[in-house]
């Protein structure tokens, strides 16, 4: 049977990439030599096939390496990381009057390399000599390793401090003053021109009186972006974690702006601000950006970039059919359908680094394998094409190469059609002994681009995308090599089963799509047969003939 190592279609969103969802990388990995023996009328085979499978890199969109976690490494990380940095950004471009101001919260530094270990129990049935029943039970396990630091080297940035980890237990007393003074600057003011002062409606200063109540009711609403503390004295849902240090450059630009914008108030006969924002003394370092996914306050509720392990969970079953088209001594070609189950786990929307036992979804697959053996040289053909249904499940859909980290309120229920996958494979073998043999192969695997969809009314709000950003980068190509050693042996009087038995390793070497992970594995097998009803026939005998002679 023709079968995947699941779990990798979740990266991605792994990444990332939960996200990652992670969203969803490709699960497609060459296969041993093609079976084109088929087992015979009521045999039972039982095969144990594990497959060990890592990847720490990717293909871009241009076949080029890049590291497994490049969409979570950012050499100046803000709003390109953490989507709820974009309000604070913004109010801060318009304080110090820069629209080309960026947060740099430091380097931001993910290493990943992860892992696939596939441990399927593998049943053919030979329901007559010709047509075999199949079925694969995989049991996985999927480790996904991370290494996240921060460099504040150049970092302007630290705690907001009205967000509880500051430990500033005046702080948010302080802006909820300094608002309220705002708001009562901005009112006295505006009394005094609808009043008729500064020579209003059309007096000399009445355009800068106007002009100043603009600029105070807009300070206002900037304190509230870049805090989050709102006119009534509540905290933002997703309360911005990070404001400039008071002594970096445009902390010090913000505190003058305040500053002037009291003195001008002052200027026009109203009062002026008593009290300046509290700003942070100290940068943020490694454990509070991963304070900022975990704690409830700024909106994320997710796991930590960490050290990721799903343990021994069932991956996605499969049942088939396969039909010997062509059956004889140097020459055979089956044709196989499968069947895919939903019964792997999928990765967590709130895990952005963790991998699932399977996609989930059913998928129909249709292929064909087949062999020619001439002397002591022989070669093999494989290929099949995957057609994947389609699903619902839940995502925090984040475009990997801009904003890779959703928050909570994004997750929604979407529909899914992962992309149809095409592959096909040669593998040229030589035949060292009549039971023993070993193999090259080339294989080439194409998925199409993924669908996505809203199940229902998608939430809306600051820094939620629609689903369709999950399409994203989805199609792949992939072209790997490898090698294998393959042993068949059965009885010279042609009565006895076989016995099977192989090693195959496989990497990646091109590819190309944005999220193509580069791919390694290693497989072993084992396979065993019993006869549970009838006997060998002429077509067994004359099979194991062909193996012998």
């Amino acid at each position: 049977m023709t079968r995947r190592p699941v779990g990798l279609q979740t990266v991605a969103t792994a990444v990332f990439f939960a996200v990652v969802g992670i969203s969803a990388l490709p699960s497609s990995a060459a296969c041993q030599y093609p079976e084109t023996n088929l087992t015979p009328k009521g045999v039972l085979r039982i095969s144990f096939e594990p497959w060990y499978i890592n990847y720490n890199a990717m293909f871009d969109a241009n076949g080029n390496d890049i590291a497994l976690g490049t969409p979570l490494t950012k050499d100046t990380a803000g709003v390109n990381f953490f989507s709820s940095l974009a309000a604070p950004q913004t109010a801060i471009r318009s304080i110090i009057d820069d629209s080309t101001y960026v947060i740099n919260a430091g380097a931001f530094k993910t290493v990943q390399d992860g892992d696939v270990r596939l441990f399927p129990f593998n049943f053919h049935f030979g329901l007559t000599d010709r047509i075999t029943l199949t079925a694969s039970l995989p049991v996985v396990t999927t480790r996904m390793q991370v290494e996240f630091t921060v460099d504040s080297t150049n970092s302007t940035m630290g705690w907001n401090q009205v967000a509880p980890n500051a430990a500033n237990p005046t702080a948010r007393q302080d802006v909820i003053s300094l608002l309220g003074e705002l708001q009562a600057s901005a009112a006295a003011l505006d009394a005094a021109i609808q009043g008729g002062g500064y020579d209003c409606p059309s007096g000399p200063t009445c355009d800068a009186a106007r002009d100043l109540l603009d600029r105070a009711r807009r300070m206002e609403l900037d304190l509230i972006g870049m805090t989050g503390v709102q006119t009534d004295g509540t905290l933002a849902t997703e309360l911005p974690p990070f404001n400039p240090v008071a002594t970096s450059a445009e902390g010090q630009a913000i505190l003058t702006a305040i500053a002037d914008l009291s003195s001008e108030l002052q200027s026009f006969g109203v009062p002026g601000l008593n009290t300046t924002l509290p700003l942070p003394e100290g940068r943020i370092g490694t454990d509070d950006a991963q304070a900022v996914l975990t704690d409830s306050a700024f909106g994320y509720n997710a796991a930590p970039l960490e050290f990721t392990k799903l343990t021994q969970r069932l991956g996605d079953a499969e049942v088939g059919l396969r039909w010997g088209l062509l059956q004889g001594r140097s020459t055979r070609l089956v044709l196989f359908g499968i069947v895919r189950l939903p019964t792997g786990v999928l990765d967590s929307p709130s895990n952005f680094t963790d991998l699932g036992t399977g996609d989930k979804q059913t998928d129909i697959q249709v292929g064909a394998e087949a062999s020619f053996e001439t002397g002591l040289v022989g070669l093999g053909l494989s290929g099949y094409y995957n057609m994947q249904l389609g699903s619902q499940l839940v995502r925090r859909p984040a475009n990997l190469a801009e904003r890779p980290i959703a928050i909570a309120a994004s997750e929604q229920t979407v529909s899914r059609k992962l992309g149809d996958e095409f592959r096909i494979a040669a593998y040229p073998a030589i035949r060292l002994h009549p039971s023993f043999s070993v193999y090259g192969s080339v294989d080439y695997y194409q998925k199409r681009l993924d669908d996505y969809g809203a199940v229902g009314t998608p939430p809306e709000g600051p820094g939620i995308l629609p689903p369709e950003v999950l399409e994203l980068n989805s199609s792949m190509k992939r072209l790997s090599v490898g090698a294998g050693l393959y042993y068949r042996s059965t009885g010279r009087d042609g009565t006895s089963l076989p016995i099977e038995a192989g090693a195959y390793y496989f990497a990646a070497f091109k590819g190309e799509g944005g999220l193509t992970p580069q791919t390694s594995g290693m497989n072993f097998y084992l396979r065993l047969f019993w006869r549970l009803f009838g006997r060998g026939g002429s077509e067994q005998t004359e099979e194991a003939e062909g193996e012998t002679n």
